[in-house]
């Protein structure tokens, strides 16, 4: 997996097999969020003012989310 963003590489198994939310955020110019709900906590992966790294890793995310939901 070729990601942009080191920590969301290193979180996206996790965010994957928990099945923890994500989505598209402006946090310090734009962002991936994250929402965990056990325990509740809020993280924000930052890119500044970089949205085509911040989208590239969103797809992937997504993408990923989508094969393990379909396998």
């Amino acid at each position: 997996m070729i990601f942009n963003n080191k920590e969301v590489k290193a979180m996206a198994t996790e965010i994957v097999e928990k099945g923890i939310d994500f989505k598209k955020g402006t946090v310090g110019g734009y962002s991936i969020e994250i929402e965990e709900r056990d325990p509740e906590s809020h993280t924000s992966f930052i890119y500044y003012e970089d949205e085509k790294k911040r989208d590239s890793d969103f797809d992937l995310l997504s993408q990923l989310r989508f094969n393990h939901v379909t396998s």
